[in-house]
């Protein structure tokens, strides 16, 4: 039972287990702003955490979803990145009407799953959770079994709290994205603006 097994009952240890890993994974995914390796790493992440078969983020692109992002041991999962779909009403109105994670057992056998998505994966079981900041639904992260454990080594709260987090890190890193990019327009405008003057008085001169 190790040396908390003396004075903690299996429920504080457990609790504390939890808490740590939490604090493990918001270090990981605060390290960068860089939306890519942001995503990146909360795929890498929950994957340490759950030892699922893959782990990926889905976010939404112009009516469709895609997977924006994916990690998962070899056999590496056959759905390339950048790899779009239309997901299913029902499970957009789902997803969108929760924070709680979202189990999907047998999902060859679920309407919920698109049969281009079913034909590409080797999963029975799938985890699905939510990315939610200030009521937005950013996206989901999900978690794929070839059969969900009965017992797990983590719980379903754990689960999601690793999911608000990972959602107020692609947020933030969005948010620098598009402050970088702003900037770097100013900048060019400015350029361009100068540019314009060198190039009038020239002309003035001539």
């Amino acid at each position: 039972m190790g040396i908390l097994g003396g004075w903690m009952s299996e429920t504080e240890i457990r609790a504390m287990e939890a808490v740590t890993t939490f604090a493990a994974v918001a270090r990981a995914l605060t390290e960068s702003l860089e939306l890519s390796e942001v995503l990146r790493r909360i795929a890498s992440e929950v994957l340490g955490l759950t030892h699922a078969l893959g782990v990926s983020v889905v976010m939404p692109r112009d009516g469709e979803a895609e997977f924006v992002a994916h990690e998962s041991p070899p056999p590496h999962s056959r759905i390339p990145v950048g790899f779009r779909f239309v997901p299913h009403p029902d499970l957009v109105a789902a997803l969108r009407g929760r924070r709680e994670p979202l189990v999907v057992r047998d999902l060859h056998d679920s309407p919920l799953i698109p049969v281009e998505i079913k034909e590409q994966i080797t999963a029975r079981d799938l985890i699905i959770v939510p990315l939610r900041v200030d009521g937005a639904l950013l996206g989901a992260l999900t978690v794929a079994f070839d059969r969900l454990p009965a017992q797990r080594p983590w719980d379903v709260a754990l689960l999601r709290a690793v999911g608000d987090q990972a959602a107020v890190a692609i947020r933030n890193a969005q948010l620098y994205e598009s402050a970088r990019d702003s900037s770097q327009r100013l900048v060019q405008a400015e350029r361009l603006t100068a540019m314009g003057r060198v190039v009038g008085r020239i002309a003035h001169q001539l």
